[in-house]
């Protein structure tokens, strides 16, 4: 994926001190879980962002040269157990993921633009309970893991009917199997 870095971005990627964050905004049922690696409430893009610290974490997908679908997992531990059937239940498969790159400045202000790393679909979340809390783990799979499924598609009037009923195209198409048509001149 081509990334266009701006002028404040590049220069906080050449500084020696850096401040790098990760934004991670995932789609539900309800309402976005906005979250990201810092402490405290982050507002970009007139959105707010809820800081997890330590208790979040996710593994990044892997970067390749080739056109692979690779997917990223993120963690949220530390969990009230009352709290994960509710937390777990508004989660949905093939709703959005985004994870961003961003780099506070030495006050603690986001700069512009980050960038954004990953774009894909949630999957099914997974539980892990240990003692008291319960880890919560979310796999989103890249967009490219569409080209591996197959179309369901068919080219038949009663396929064409289920997506518009009036479309009546698709009725002639048998008729043309056997057809002979003269191209050019005969």
């Amino acid at each position: 994926m081509a990334r266009a870095l701006t002028p404040a971005m590049a220069a906080q990627i050449a500084a020696q001190a850096k401040a790098p964050v990760a934004i991670v905004e995932i789609e539900t049922a309800s309402t976005p879980v906005r979250v990201w690696t810092g402490i405290g409430d982050l507002v970009w893009s007139g959105k707010t962002f809820v800081g997890l610290g330590t208790f979040g974490g996710f593994q990044a997908a892997e970067e390749t040269i080739d056109l692979r679908a690779t997917g990223e997992v993120y963690t949220l531990s530390g969990v009230d157990p009352a709290l994960v059937s509710a937390s777990v239940g508004d989660v949905r498969p093939h709703l959005p993921c985004r994870r961003w790159l961003g780099f506070l400045n030495a006050s603690g202000v986001l700069l512009a633009d980050p960038i954004l790393l990953f774009e894909g679909w949630a999957a099914v979340p997974t539980t892990d309970e240990k003692g008291e809390t319960v880890t919560i783990a979310l796999s989103a799979e890249n967009l490219l893991a569409t080209l591996k499924r197959a179309r369901e598609t068919r080219y038949t009037p009663e396929d064409q009917r289920t997506r518009d009923a009036s479309d009546k195209g698709f009725g002639y198409v048998a008729a043309l199997q056997d057809r002979t048509i003269a191209w050019g001149r005969s």
